[in-house]
């Protein structure tokens, strides 16, 4: 069983090179929904959409970039923020809608009351273990007594990567040096571009901006890849959910029933245009550089999926959390509840 820590509630993983935000479509404001359910008309209706800055934000760029109708002329307005602590704000304040967040921060909520539900799931990992192309890491094993650098203890990269230790046979008390001197992803990735940390676990953009700026780092391994093969595909790493104000669902189906349906379009054509998407992100506010947009966008992990087509998958990623610290889940494991049902 994994060693329990304190719970140290930080922001989580998906933060960008930068905090800006630009374009039309995005705004920094937040409204609340209605009331009655299903049956107060579509037209006019602007649906407030809430991502956080890096690969949530990019997954939704070509809706950004066009403001698709989602149904007798509704619209969103997309707010990007710049840490899933602000987006958490807006939620905790029914200031958003819908919001792209970490599965585990959305269970928290949930059992924190907040009425919200997880209708999808679009980002199935973005984690790397970064170090110099030269290394002699090859496998598992060749991290024994290795200084390896993570953010924060309590944070989705620290439990990933402690339960994959574990099950490749790994203590991580004693097998390996697990260093959090860095809390932050811009500080860790900064310490690994700066030569002061060998091997960093660090996630998208983080990644592909470090490899852009320095030829002589690379990815040593894939963990998304190694999760699932240490789960033998049965926990999906499923990251990042579509979590869904439940009063707007039942006054407005039919726009939440649009969202969904151009947002999978969105990953789509996002994973089939990565150029074009990347210089989306930077017209956009989302990323600075259109190359590292496009770079990152394939080890992001996007695909889309309804929530309660991958439910058990779900439960099975959120009770690795739970087994780690219950408070990482917000205390329980979230009940039938928690699943948006179209």
């Amino acid at each position: 069983m994994i060693k329990r820590f304190g719970f140290i509630f930080l922001s989580i993983i998906l933060l960008a090179a930068t905090a800006g935000c630009s374009g039309s479509n995005i705004s920094d404001k937040g409204g609340n929904g209605g009331t009655a359910p299903g049956n107060a008309p579509d037209t006019g209706v602007i649906l407030k959409v809430a991502a956080i800055q890096g690969p949530s934000a990019l997954s939704m760029i070509h809706m950004i970039e066009n403001n698709p109708s989602l149904g007798k002329e509704a619209k969103a307005e997309y707010i990007i923020k710049d840490s899933p602590e602000t987006v958490r704000a807006m939620l905790i304040q029914s200031e958003a809608d819908i919001a792209t967040i970490p599965t585990n921060l959305a269970s928290i909520l949930y059992n924190k009351g907040v009425d919200y539900q997880t209708a999808a799931i679009s980002l199935w990992g973005t984690l790397y273990l970064v170090g110099k192309n030269n290394t002699d890491i090859q496998e598992w094993d060749d991290l024994k007594n290795k200084r390896i650098y993570l953010m924060a203890k309590g944070m989705t990269p620290d439990i990933s990567f402690r339960y994959m230790l574990e099950k490749k046979g790994i203590d991580p008390e004693q097998d390996v040096i697990l260093d959090y001197r860095y809390p932050m992803p811009q500080d860790l990735a900064g310490a690994v571009g700066a030569g002061r940390a060998d091997l960093a676990v660090l996630s998208e953009p983080m990644v592909s901006t470090l490899l852009a700026k320095n030829s002589s780092l690379g990815i040593i391994m894939d963990l998304t890849r190694e999760w699932d093969e240490t789960t033998e595909n049965k926990t999906p790493l499923a990251q990042t959910c579509v979590f869904v104000k439940k009063e707007f669902a039942l006054k407005y189906p039919g726009i939440v029933a649009g969202f969904l349906k151009e947002y999978e379009k969105s990953i789509q054509w996002v994973n089939a245009n990565t150029e074009e998407a990347g210089q989306l992100a930077v017209k956009h506010g989302i990323m600075p550089a259109a190359d590292v947009a496009a770079d990152t966008i394939p080890r992001c992990n996007m695909r889309y999926m309804d929530a309660s087509s991958v439910k058990d998958g779900i439960n099975a990623y959120l009770k690795v959390f739970y087994d780690f610290d219950p408070n990482i889940v917000g205390g329980t494991l979230p009940d039938e509840g928690f699943y948006y049902k179209k």
